[in-house]
């Protein structure tokens, strides 16, 4: 498992800070504890863990420092802690499209015309689904970091399609029955700058989805009472 560079400096800087500054490192409960301060630390870093540079990261270790033993600030931090969250947005685009780059590079995947990466993974021989459609799915949706958001993998479940996300639909509308893929589907065609559960807005999102079968256009209940009683009428 790769190593994300923040998190190998806030282990390093508080290795640093309890050692004296000698870089020594001893397994010591309290040196186990500071270490575990490290990884907390690490664990708020964002977009950042793993894609920030060896000179990005020399003033985020000074701002560390400078915290650690009580130096006064070089900046106002009222002042750029917003500008961070600008740069934060900045490096989750860069990442995002890195990952959609990449992905797009994989056998059987092809980036549609909306953006979405979509990958066969097993062909399918049945029906196609329409936009207004239900569908009988397995399917577990993730996040980059790889956490789960929606999982009815192991349990097959009816999906109308009339609910889902734009992209979802996009999508699967490029399967038939019986087939496997994955797609990647850019935070504008998921939920865009929308909180949706545990998914943080401007999220890029990765669905795995087997179509198991097509159940013809969604009809809601009232129309099915109208058309029941169409058909008595009759």
């Amino acid at each position: 498992m790769r190593l994300s560079v923040m998190y190998i400096a806030s282990v390093t800087f508080w290795m640093f800070v309890a050692c004296g500054g000698d870089g020594g490192i001893r397994q010591s409960e309290e040196e186990k504890n500071l270490y575990a301060l490290g990884l907390s630390l690490a664990e708020k870093l964002g977009p950042f863990k793993g894609h920030i540079t060896a000179e990005e990261l020399e003033p985020v270790k000074r701002g560390l420092l400078d915290v650690a033993r009580e130096k006064e600030a070089a900046v106002n931090l009222g002042e750029y802690l917003p500008k961070v969250g600008a740069m934060a947005e900045k490096m989750r685009t860069r990442m995002q499209k890195a990952y959609l780059a990449e992905a797009a590079l994989e056998p059987g995947a092809r980036r549609l015309p909306s953006g979405i990466v979509f990958q066969e993974l097993k062909e399918g021989t049945g029906e196609q689904p329409g936009v207004r459609d239900s569908i009988l799915v397995r399917y577990r949706g993730t996040l980059m970091d790889g956490t789960v958001f929606d999982d009815y993998y192991d349990e097959p479940r009816p999906y109308n399609l009339t609910y889902a996300t734009f992209g979802f639909t996009k999508a699967i509308k490029e399967m038939r029955e019986g087939g496997k893929a994955r797609f990647i589907i850019p935070p504008g065609m998921g939920y865009k700058d929308k909180q949706a559960g545990i998914v943080p807005p401007n999220s890029l999102l990765i669905y795995e989805v087997e179509l198991l079968k097509v159940e013809g256009e969604y009809v809601k209940p009232w129309q099915r009472d109208q058309q029941a009683a169409r058909k008595n009428a009759d």
